[in-house]
């Protein structure tokens, strides 16, 4: 499977949902924040003395209270609803980062993988042309135009460029596999 040209959307990313999975995370604990800065209010009820069921209810048997609490001072809520915001903010500009080096990663690698094929191609072009040099070499000398040590020159230079293709196919294959661990394994 081709990664590079793979359409890749950073949204499905693990790291990138983890950290929207942390900013919904803080949402909720701001508006828990916020909550904290309402009045509370406490309606209640309870019986004087057991109701008799054989008449009408009497409202005089019951208790009925209401309680109203407002903090003077809100200063303990407003400083934890601030710090949520600020953590939500915080979390944004992960978000944001992660997404921008999780970006430039991906292209780098695929412009390192582009490069690699087309280096991989001239090497293996390359081989192909010191082979034929050496068949000629090899020709020339069965004539006696040549001599063994030109031989030996011309092998080395193909066993060098085979080495080299070897070596960018071996690269390729590691900037693939680095690519696909960078995508965090995608479909």
């Amino acid at each position: 499977k081709d990664l590079v040209n793979t359409e890749f959307t950073l949204e499905n990313h693990t790291k990138i949902n983890a950290l929207q999975n942390r900013i919904e995370i803080l949402t909720v604990e701001k508006k828990l924040k916020a909550n904290l800065l309402l009045p509370k209010m406490d309606l209640g009820y309870s019986y004087i003395a057991e109701p008799s069921y054989i008449d009408n209810y009497q409202f005089e048997n019951y208790k009925i209270g209401l309680n109203f609490y407002f903090p003077l001072f809100l200063r303990k809520e407003r400083g934890g609803l601030k710090l949520a915001q600020y953590k939500i903010q915080e979390s944004e500009l992960a978000l944001n980062l992660e997404r921008m080096q999780l970006s430039n990663k991906i292209s780098a690698q695929k412009t390192e993988i582009q490069s690699l094929e087309i280096q991989n191609k001239i090497i293996k072009s390359l081989a192909e042309d010191y082979a034929v040099m050496l068949q000629s070499e090899e020709r020339l000398f069965s004539f006696g135009e040549s001599s063994l040590f030109v031989i030996n020159s011309r092998e080395n230079s193909l066993i060098s460029a085979k080495l080299a293709s070897i070596a960018l196919e071996n690269r390729y294959f590691n900037s693939n596999a680095v690519l696909f661990k960078i995508m965090a394994n995608p479909d």
